[in-house]
């Protein structure tokens, strides 16, 4: 038989053990939730972005990323469009979920058209544009791939919503466009199955300063994380 002392010694320690893992488990969630809270959600309308990690809380799939110095959103945020900028309004990262695309058109009514199962290919494959390979790409876990993208020759008769120097890719929910520009240079990378939703990251700006930005971009791309995956 054991002395009473030394019984109530053990109860002591396992008592104050068993404290010690509650509060160990107890302040690593309280980690974990300080982690997810410092990611601030993305504002709705256009302004300049401190530095840190932003998460969506309007755009879907939602998704968070993080951003460095000189960071704006450029555009209001909309369900299916995020638009970054960098140094002005000419360096551009965007995200979108697309739905339909524009037909290839000379005139300036274009059709719209849901978007296709292989929307890289489609790029590929569109008259106006000139692609280079596509390449394998991962964002945020998500398998995709990534193409370069430049406008290419425009029919004499060619007279697009836009202009004369530029056409439209993506029709957005809010009624407004997406679109490709004479002497800007693109990089898309396309998700086909973000949450069952078609994804493409694109980023672009003037040719001449595209390898500028390029880096920049990617930072911000390889940050990104799909939050219901």
């Amino acid at each position: 038989m054991y002395p009473n002392g030394i019984i109530r010694q053990a109860f002591g320690i396992g008592f104050l053990v068993t404290f010690i893992v509650l509060a160990a488990n107890a302040c690593g969630a309280g980690v974990a939730e300080q982690q997810h809270d410092k990611a601030r959600p993305l504002p709705t309308y256009a302004q300049d972005l401190r530095p840190g990690e932003y998460h969506t809380e309007v755009f879907k799939p939602p998704l968070s990323f993080s951003v460095g110095e000189g960071w704006a959103l450029r555009c209001s945020l909309e369900p299916d469009f995020v638009c970054l900028s960098r140094g002005g309004e000419d360096a551009l990262f965007t995200v979108l979920n697309v739905q339909k695309v524009y037909e290839p058109s000379t005139g300036v009514d274009p059709e719209t058209a849901p978007a296709p199962n292989d929307l890289g290919d489609w790029l590929e494959r569109h008259p106006y544009l000139h692609t280079d390979e596509p390449e394998p790409a991962i964002v945020g876990g998500v398998e995709g791939e990534q193409l370069d993208v430049v406008l290419g020759d425009l029919p004499e008769e060619y007279s697009g919503l836009c202009g004369t120097d530029c056409v439209y890719l993506f029709e957005l929910g809010n009624g407004d466009y997406w679109p490709v520009e004479e002497g800007h240079k693109y990089r898309f990378t396309i998700l086909e199955d973000v949450e069952g939703q078609t994804v493409a990251i694109a980023f672009g700006s003037p040719a001449a300063e595209f390898d500028e930005f390029l880096p920049e971009a990617k930072k911000v791309a390889d940050s990104v994380e799909w939050e219901g995956m």
